[in-house]
């Protein structure tokens, strides 16, 4: 688990801040590139604020393995709205929900994700 809620007593604060600041980073400059290739924003600053908090909460370098996650969880819900035939390439849908669903993830089974991944 991140360092906020791992219990472990091996938490340090410089841990929980490169987590959000890679959490800020990433999202950021997914902003930035959303606007210059479709002029307008692939995501809002909502998502960017909640990457930056969900790396506060988990840390580095388990931020990495949540925006992995987030990003697997997004894929795969925007290709089932593409198969249901309920959205097509420019659907715009909310992201912030694969985000938290991957900083649950993240949280709960983190370690043991890298460990399988690893093997």
């Amino acid at each position: 688990m991140g360092p906020a809620v791992s219990g472990s007593g091996s938490w340090t604060w410089w841990q929980s801040l490169a987590g959000g600041a890679v959490g800020l980073g990433v999202f950021w400059v997914l902003v930035v590139l959303g606007t210059l290739v479709w002029g307008e924003g692939a995501l809002g600053y909502g998502d960017v604020k909640l990457a930056a908090y969900i790396g506060l909460v988990v840390g580095f370098p388990l931020i990495i393995e949540a925006l992995v996650l987030t990003f697997v969880f997004g894929f795969v819900g925007a290709v089932l709205l593409l198969l249901s035939r309920k959205g097509s390439l420019r659907s715009f849908f909310p992201y912030g929900p694969f985000l938290v669903l991957g900083a649950v993830t993240t949280m709960l089974w983190g370690l043991e994700i890298v460990v399988w991944y690893l093997r």
